[in-house]
């Protein structure tokens, strides 16, 4: 079974928002002291920006002559700022990466992540770079599967003990 790959366009936004859904309730259950459980994460206006936004492309997924979009990524292209202290390298973010809940664990997100890869090369990039919550270890897995390794940790502690 094949699959192809495109730019994503302003129609396909009912599609990528149920994906976004999947993901998002994923994260707001994890962590009710973050996120907000709500019905729309991924609002239309802000779809349309992701589009407009220069140095910023979202990526789609379907199978070879089938309708539906199967995952989609979002990615940002970024330059390091120009300081003495940091070496210039031009990095592709992953700011957002799903595969619909309904056929995870069939190679999908492997072959999405194939053909990211694949962009950030002909976009010239030296590396690729996301940020995974702690508590999505098979996210986790996924990705040091895929040859990414941890580069920073991002920790908190709570102050405030009052009720959320």
């Amino acid at each position: 079974m094949g699959y192809t790959f495109r730019f994503a366009q302003e129609t396909d936004y009912e599609e990528i928002a149920a994906l976004n859904r999947q993901i998002f309730h994923i994260h707001a259950k994890a962590r009710p002291d973050l996120f907000n459980l709500v019905e729309t994460p991924l609002e239309k206006i802000q779809y349309e920006e992701l589009l407009q936004t220069e140095h910023t492309k979202v990526i789609v997924m379907e199978k070879e002559f089938a309708a539906g979009i199967l995952g989609y990524a979002v990615l940002k292209v970024k330059q390091t700022p120009d300081k003495p202290v940091l070496k210039p390298r031009r990095t592709v973010y992953i700011s957002d990466f799903g595969v619909d809940e309904r056929i995870r664990h069939q190679g999908l997100g492997s072959s999405l992540m194939q053909h990211v890869v694949s962009l950030a090369g002909q976009w010239e990039a030296d590396f690729i770079e996301l940020s995974v919550f702690e508590f999505n270890t098979s996210a986790v897995r996924f990705y040091e599967k895929l040859g990414f390794y941890t580069k920073s940790r991002r920790m908190e502690i709570r102050v405030n003990n009052e009720s959320d």
